[in-house]
């Protein structure tokens, strides 16, 4: 059962969309299930948003070059529209929550900013995904 909750929550800290579906399969209660998958999600975030400064610069030298190669990106965009709200609640569906705080950082985000609206971010599309994917493997008969 440890490794179980292990692997769910270890792929929660990069996808939710995998670390929910993998938990299923697993035949893992659904109370256990999202908590791990949030844990694992919050944790992964933590990590990029919190990590030491080499890994902050890195991500910003990164994403400098990549900016100067694409000046208006969708995380661009969402990030003049949005700001930290509308990227730490739908980077989570669209990239996942570490690789788009990253990118939150990169752009300017307060860490702790960061940490928080991703950290909604997580819980929001993990309990929303539990469901639709529950509703779904119920309708074909699972």
């Amino acid at each position: 059962m440890i490794i179980k909750w292990l692997t769910v929550f270890f792929l929660g800290m990069f996808e939710v969309w995998i670390a929910i579906p993998a938990g299923l399969a697993m035949k893992i209660e659904e109370t256990a299930l999202i908590l791990l998958t949030i844990a694992g999600g919050i944790t992964g975030v933590g990590i990029v948003v919190f990590s030491s400064k080499h890994l902050r610069e890195y991500i910003l030298k990164a994403h400098a070059q990549f900016e100067s190669n694409k000046k208006d990106g969708w995380d661009r965009r969402i990030w003049n529209k949005y700001g930290i709200v509308g990227l730490g609640l739908i980077s989570p569906l669209l990239t996942g929550a570490p690789i788009g705080a990253a990118l939150a950082i990169a752009l300017g985000g307060k860490p702790i900013k960061v940490f928080t609206w991703f950290s909604i971010g997580v819980i929001l599309w993990s309990i929303i995904f539990l469901h639709f994917t529950k509703a779904g493997l119920n309708t074909l008969g699972f």
